[in-house]
């Protein structure tokens, strides 16, 4: 088995042991509306759980609160994922896995009490937040050692004060924000030599966020096709 697609299972309080399924490339986890915790047993009992799994979508899980990771972080689990979304979970809280070393696309839509407690990303290529009203941050933590980030797309997220986007500069090629008023983002001291110039971003959208930002040095955005 290669795909799976649990939709609409309502009597469902918790989900299999899905993470022992060897060959197992794609899972879509969709309106399971009693699960409230998806647990150790999504793992099983191996040494290794989801070792072939490239794509895991969760979407329209009104009741689940927790991710309960365990141990299966690192080498132990996820280690050839390359895209989690995860939408419409309005009381997920956390804690999302640890570490996702191949993870090159993250989406979350619409999970407002979301924590910051997010997995570390190195090879991360695509970012796409919504509807995180509670998210504050995506710190050093997240991002530590990610250079290879290009699209970055975050709208609605009325907490968020910071990203950090140290490393991020020579990579970065389309950046959108929206709704983020409290954001600080492109301070000017933040950007004052050459060194941190974004010479490959081509697309950068703000709208009703930054709400301090004074202005920023159009220089410093050699390649820059879109602004707006």
């Amino acid at each position: 088995m290669v795909f799976l697609n649990l939709d609409r299972c309502e009597s469902c309080m918790s989900l299999p042991s899905l993470g022992q399924l060897p060959y197992l490339r794609e899972l879509h986890i969709t309106k399971i509306t009693r699960l409230q915790k998806v647990g150790l047993e999504f793992y099983g009992n191996g040494n290794k759980a989801f070792n072939s799994l490239r794509i895991i979508k969760f979407k329209d899980m009104p009741n689940w609160e927790e991710w309960s990771t365990g141990n299966q972080s690192g080498s132990e689990g996820f280690t050839l994922l390359q895209e989690l979304y995860i939408e419409g979970c309005p009381k997920l809280t956390g804690k999302l896995p640890e570490i996702l070393p191949s993870l090159a696309k993250l989406v979350i839509i619409s999970c407002p009490i979301l924590s910051d407690s997010m997995p570390k990303v190195p090879r991360l290529r695509e970012l796409e937040m919504t509807g995180c009203k509670t998210f504050v941050s995506l710190s050093e933590e997240m991002m530590k050692e990610n250079k290879q980030l290009q699209t970055m797309s975050i709208s609605n997220c009325s907490s968020l004060v910071s990203i950090h986007m140290d490393g991020l500069s020579t990579t970065l090629k389309s950046l959108e924000i929206s709704e983020c008023r409290k954001l600080q983002l492109f301070h000017p001291e933040m950007l004052i030599e050459e060194s941190q110039c974004y010479s490959v971003l081509k697309r950068l959208c703000l709208k009703s966020c930054c709400d301090s930002l004074t202005h920023f040095q159009l220089a410093l955005f050699q390649s820059l096709k879109i602004f707006a």
